[in-house]
């Protein structure tokens, strides 16, 4: 909370009561006696005073007047020059304390003299929320009319939730009544049920259930309301609730997570808070002893680790297995010796046998020698343990001892044997390793103790590419104060070891500016370089390190532009750098110097991903068309390495030289090598099991890219198998475990026809909480969400929510991520089997706008999607699978942009409509769209009599069905030969959910055309085409019996055959079928079918003569539809009227439809 108060400590509070009259005031705002705090005020008292709270916090005396319902003394304050909204260092505004504590009168009040009951504390509740909590009902009515409810689609904890958990049912009421959503879910996706369940209120359970609240909803972390209840009790162990929550449906095998984003069984939090008297009846639910969850510890190490001493004895007579160990090989028995728990060790040494001294092992004496814990160690030699044993880095007790800075232990340990001589493996002694520690830790005092005790000064230290100095560690962790002791016991200041840095090198690129300064006062040398020719001022460029480069620019020349040499302005370009740069351009390095290949400071800029040094760079006379001795450009090093943003900057800010089309294309080819290997590598992470590399997905890598199978990396692991846990480690990276394959299989459709359960195990940790929003709602998020950035986290989660990836008309959510060049998103859609369009591929190759990445990617799933396709069709048609070789000729060749379904001389429309029937019945929705995009009609087959919808339905392909509808003109109300509908094909729950869809793109599309109208009179034919759209469904759907006028329904029908609403047009002919041939605009004299094929509505036209729309009517003017569809350009609608016509009359000028043509 803001403060215009002065935030006083309790010292200072102190001062401020010495003086007499604020001493006074104080008081008297405590106790509310207004004569004394006027008379105080009068007398000079300090009315800013924070007084100090029991929370250790501080708060101003309105807070204080507030807390204690004191509203009479508020105008005397405020007059004093005190904020209402408070002040000190408390973040309760005197609002929420008033609230809190049931002054009634007092919010009022504060309300009154205008507090902001929206104000917020760290919590993010507001007075309201605290009012909820403590059930003060009053006070809660004097907020609900300032503060308006939260939507419930906004994740929030309300006050309905506050309420819920403190079993208020009276304020719930309250504020139901107000217009609180009861159904919101929290961030954590907890519904105020989840909530109520969780407090342990059973009445307001029942009372919200009765309301719509769902006892099933799942929150996050798949925890039902009752789930939630059990967890809760069974982390304070109430065993009386832990019975009622099972007996009444709670699931005993929920997982609760962990801090560090694992998960524990209720056995393990059981133990873990020492409730040993719940585990009977855990058990008895089927439970298992050894916990389950994600994460590698067992109950019995969780209780041993917290010094449950029952509860360990409790879980080994209950059959826990003392031997079993935890990712990095630890019992129950290192966790309780490591904490020092005597009791526990006392209880598992005798169910666990020392390891032997000659095996490799971290045993328990080494957990306790490490941290210091003497009598553990003592009980663990008294059972027979070896003290002299050796883990796997030959690191004796002795080694952790020293390492732990338990001299104690150390001390005992030589006593009984240890060799305070004996090397590890790197060659440490004891005191090497203590003196190695000191060193790390800046521990001047403990490092010139084991120097004294016989230490090595010359040990060297490994690190991540070899072995070092302590100089180097003294340097690499800016101890500059140990440099003077470790030079005088012997060490060269230019470090010692494998590595090739030097000390100086170390401090300059971690930042420590002091020890810069001392290696260089001490005798380093600033020219020194590594095997790659880099100095110290290169290390700190790179890492941004101002203040070092500041210190090393004095000392360090720069490097002549005629030189070729990686110099450190490269370094600060490749990592981002500016403001080094800055630094550097002003002592004189050359920002335009090559390196021995060339490469200019924007070439490193473009392959660091640094568009800002880019732009720097270029400001600054950086020619961005630069060539390097390969003849690369920045724009080509972008492209080479797949660095999206910096190829879109370069592209549009003067980088693109002039560039055939033959060599965008050759870049698409290695942006798909590229994809590859991305593929390649993420895959070769879920196989060898390397959970740390999932970090890089989605910045780095791509977890959703398509092999040229149309396989993502988790469909390929699913077919060769792989473990649950690195499977996990993926879906946590917002991998959607969704996705299909061209042959739509899901990953788990996979591992299970393979037979893989551990990848079945790890998908199914992912629990996907269905949004109670509705589709449509979710899909204007989806589309909300990308068009603000490449997130493809945050899409993949709406996808798990419910988001549909197609709407029933508009931009696609793939055509928007594809025009915006949303890479990693396109791809995620594309894995999703988001629609392929023919045009799509075309518009993407020809703007400007869509980089190589998201071509690569489009191309791939192109050519993925019709091979499958083409091996669909191989028995149905040689004319298709020839035209889909040469789609893919186009599209694999040089020519992408040109692909188009190539029709022969003696191909019409009507032979390619019975193509598209058949690649319909054989679910080809790729192939369908080129040959619709070539000319295909989708309600129209003039050899079989049945449409490519119709073939689609009676094949039983409902999802080639809605693509036919969603997106390539198909009719579901034009009956095939045998009188059909499609839409009575469908099942009753498949044809309600089409209908409404339907209705609700229909009625979008006529509110858009209301908006977009200026005449008053278009406007109003919108309005009435929505009123009787509106009555005439409601007539279908639910059987009403609603009149509208015959004005109404003339004037509808010639907005919807104008603007092809299909639905509507349906509608109005079902309701009157007279109509399809009446005159509906008298300037012309034109019916509906005249109005469709002037405006080149096929599916309208389709649907009209079906109905028996008279094809050879004229208008006024002697103009037959068909005629009409030709002047106006439509050559698809004058071909389909052709096929119906008989004749071709002519207009009154002499003219026919034919010789127009």
């Amino acid at each position: 909370m803001a403060s215009s108060q002065t935030d006083l400590s309790e010292e200072w509070f102190m001062k401020w009561m010495t003086h007499q009259p604020t001493q006074e005031l104080v008081i008297a705002v405590d106790n509310g006696d207004e004569a004394r705090v006027r008379s105080s005020l009068n007398r000079g008292a300090h009315p800013e005073v924070s007084v100090p709270t029991d929370d250790g916090m501080s708060g101003s005396l309105v807070s204080v007047a507030a807390n204690k319902g004191h509203h009479d003394l508020l105008p005397h304050l405020l007059q004093a020059g005190l904020s209402i909204e408070g002040g000190g260092t408390i973040d309760r505004t005197p609002l929420m304390d008033a609230a809190g504590n049931g002054h009634t009168e007092t919010v009022k009040a504060l309300l009154t003299l205008g507090a902001n009951p929206l104000a917020t504390d760290s919590e993010e509740w507001t007075a309201l929320h605290h009012a909820a909590a403590q059930g003060h009902q009053q006070c809660v009515a004097a907020l609900t009319p300032v503060i308006p409810p939260i939507p419930a689609h906004l994740e929030a904890h309300t006050p309905v939730h506050a309420a819920s958990y403190y079993g208020h049912l009276e304020v719930l009421e309250q504020l139901a009544g107000a217009g609180w959503p009861l159904t919101t879910g929290d961030s954590d996706g907890d519904t105020p049920v989840h909530h109520a369940a969780a407090g342990g209120s059973v009445k307001c359970q029942e009372w919200l259930i009765e309301r719509g609240g769902d006892p099933r909803m799942q929150n996050k972390a798949g925890h039902t309301p009752i789930d939630k209840e059990l967890v809760i009790a069974v982390e304070k162990g109430d065993d009386d609730i832990v019975k009622s929550s099972l007996a009444t449906g709670a699931h005993p095998e929920v997982t609760v997570p962990t801090d560090d984003g694992m998960s524990l069984s209720l056995v393990s939090v059981a133990a873990k808070n020492g409730h040993q008297h719940l585990l009977p009846r855990l058990l008895q639910a089927g439970l298992s002893v050894e916990g389950k969850g994600t994460i590698d510890m067992t109950p019995l190490m969780l209780a041993a680790g917290n010094g449950h001493t029952q509860t360990v004895k409790a879980l080994l007579t209950f059959g826990a297995n003392p031997l079993a160990t935890d990712t990095e090989g630890r019992t129950a028995l290192h966790y309780a010796a490591a904490r020092g728990q005597q009791q526990c060790v006392a209880v598992l040494t005798p169910v666990i046998p020392p390891t032997p001294a000659h095996l490799a092992a971290h045993t328990p004496v080494h957990a306790a020698s490490y941290h210091g814990h003497l009598e553990v160690l003592e009980q663990l030699a008294g059972a027979g343990w070896p003290l002299t044993a050796r883990d796997s880095d030959d690191d004796s007790p002795l080694h952790y001892a020293a390492t732990g800075g338990s001299v104690t232990c150390q001390e005992w340990l030589i006593q009984r044997g240890g060799d305070p001589h004996m090397q590890n493996k790197a060659g440490h002694t004891p005191m090497d390793k203590e003196l190695v520690i000191a060193v790390d830790k800046g521990d001047e005092t403990r490092m010139r103790s084991s120097l004294g005790r016989g230490a090595h000064p010359a040990v060297t230290v490994p690190n991540d590419d070899g072995m070092g100095s302590l100089v180097s560690v003294a340097a690499n962790k800016g101890h500059h104060h140990l440099l003077p002791g470790l030079l005088q016991a012997g060490l060269s200041i230019e470090g010692e070891g494998t590595i090739d840095r030097t000390p100086l090198m170390e401090a300059a690129g971690n930042g420590h500016t002091q020890t810069v300064k001392a290696l260089l006062t001490l005798g380093a040398n600033p020219l020194a370089t590594n095997s790659e020719g880099w100095t110290a001022l290169h290390y700190a460029a790179a890492r941004g390190q101002q203040q070092c480069v500041a210190a090393l620019t004095s000392v360090i020349p720069p490097t002549s532009a005629h030189l070729e040499a990686y110099t450190p302005v490269h370094a600060a370009s490749y990592f981002g750098q500016v403001q080094v740069l800055e630094q550097l351009a002003g002592v004189g390095w050359p920002l335009t110097a090559r390196d021995s290949d060339g490469n200019t400071p924007l070439h490193t800029a473009s392959e660091g991903d640094s568009v800002t040094c880019l732009g720097w760079l270029v400001k600054r006379g950086g020619d961005p068309c630069v060539r390097n001795k390969n003849g690369h450009t920045p724009l080509d090093v972008a492209v080479q390495f797949g660095l999206h943003e910096v190829e879109t900057w370069l592209a549009k800010n003067g980088g693109a030289v002039v560039r055939n089309e033959d060599r965008r294309v050759e870049e698409v080819r290695i942006r798909q090598g590229r994809h590859k290997d991305n593929h390649n590598s993420v895959l070769s992470w879920l196989i060898e099991l390397n959970e740390a590399a999932m970090a890089l997905i989605p910045e780095i890598y791509d977890g959703h890219v398509l092999s040229q199978e149309g396989l993502t990396p988790l469909h390929a692991a699913a077919l060769l198998g792989a473990s649950s846990s690195v499977v996990e480690a993926m879906l946590r990276r917002g991998v959607n475990p969704h996705v299909i394959t061209p042959d739509n299989m899901t990953p788990f459709d996979l591992a299970r026809q393979e037979g893989h359960d551990p990848v079945i195990k790890g998908l199914q940790c992912h629990q996907c909480v269905k949004s109670a929003e509705s589709p449509e709602y979710l899909y204007q998020e989806l589309v909300s969400t990308i068009s603000r950035g490449d997130d493809v986290q945050a899409v993949s989660s709406l996808l798990c929510k419910g988001a549909p990836i197609e709407s029933m008309g508009g931009c696609t959510a793939l055509r928007l991520a594809v025009t915006t060049d949303r890479a990693r998103t396109v791809s995620l859609l594309l894995a999703s089997g988001a629609f392929l369009s023919a045009n799509m591929l075309q518009e993407a190759w020809k703007s400007h706008n869509v980089t190589h990445r998201v071509l690569a990617s489009l191309t791939t799933a192109y050519c993925c999607r019709l091979r499958v396709e083409q091996r669909r069709l191989l028995k149905v048609s040689r004319a298709l699978v020839e035209g889909i070789s040469s789609l893919l000729e186009d599209i694999e060749g040089n020519i992408p942009w040109l692909a188009v379904w190539r029709r022969g001389e003696d191909t019409d429309r009507a032979t390619l409509s019975d193509l598209l029937a058949k690649a319909a019945a054989t679910s080809c929705p790729v192939t369908a769209a080129f040959l619709q995009n070539a000319g295909a009609w989708p309600f129209f087959s003039q050899v079989s009599g049945v449409s490519a919808l119709h073939a689609a339905l009676d094949a039983g392909h409902q999802a080639m069905a809605e693509v036919l509808i969603r997106h390539l003109g198909a009719c579901p109300y034009v009956p095939d030969t045998h009188g059909r509908l499609p839409v009575h094909m469908m099942s009753d729950e498949e044809r309600q959910r089409l209908e409404q869809r339907l209705f609700e793109a229909e009625r979008e599309k006529l509110q858009d055309l209301e908006l977009r109208q200026k005449a008053d009179c278009e406007k109003a034919a919108a309005r009435t085409a929505l009123d009787v759209q509106k009555v005439l469904f409601d007539n279908h759907k639910n059987g009403d019996d609603k009149n509208v006028s015959a004005d109404d329904f003339r004037a509808a029908l010639l907005l919807a055959s104008r603007k092809g609403l299909l639905q509507l047009t349906h509608l109005l002919l079902r309701e009157d079928c007279h109509l399809v041939d009446e005159v509906l605009e008298d300037i012309c004299a034109t019916t509906a079918l005249h109005q469709a094929a002037s405006h080149g509505q096929d599916g309208c036209v389709a649907l009209l003569l079906s109905a028996g729309a008279n094809t050879q009517q004229r208008d006024r003017y002697g103009h037959t539809p068909r005629l009409l569809a030709v002047m106006f350009g439509h050559t698809s609608t004058a071909d389909l009227l052709a096929q119906q016509d008989v004749q071709d009359p002519p207009c009154r000028v002499g003219t026919t439809a034919k010789q127009m043509t």
